[in-house]
């Protein structure tokens, strides 16, 4: 395995991310890689920055990890992780996924599989759980 010195974990603050943020963290220690804790809001978000940007920062001290950044960005989720990706020069993108299927799956879309269909390097997926 080629060495992993920048992960990225893009994360919807779900219980899929909260648990593949674990994974994130001992993968991270174990290699001594970086973790970028990247949340992306829409163009015009709903949500108040500030209090995104204040859970980002408070998930990122909280982690079992000492390298680990927040980052907030704006736009379409797909296309700004891709960017990031490139951007950081990450080794490694972690993710969270629902395992949605059928139907589901076909009316929400799927962000993790744009991500993996055009991310130039290697995705990995954990799988969470669905209420």
């Amino acid at each position: 395995m080629p060495a992993v010195r920048t992960i990225l974990h893009p994360t919807d603050f779900g219980p899929a991310s909260r648990a593949a943020f674990d994974d994130v963290c001992s993968l991270a220690r174990e290699h001594s890689a970086e973790v970028i804790l990247l949340h992306v809001v829409p163009p015009n978000p709903p949500a108040d920055l500030q209090e995104m940007k204040a859970l980002l920062e408070k998930i990122g001290s909280a982690a079992t990890h000492p390298k680990v950044h927040p980052e907030l960005r704006a736009g379409v989720v797909p296309a700004v992780i891709l960017e990031v990706t490139d951007e950081i020069q990450a080794d490694l993108v972690v993710m969270g996924t629902h395992s949605r299927q059928g139907l589901s799956r076909l009316l929400i879309g799927s962000v993790a599989e744009e991500v993996l269909r055009h991310s130039r390097c290697p995705v990995l997926f954990v799988k969470g759980q669905l209420n």
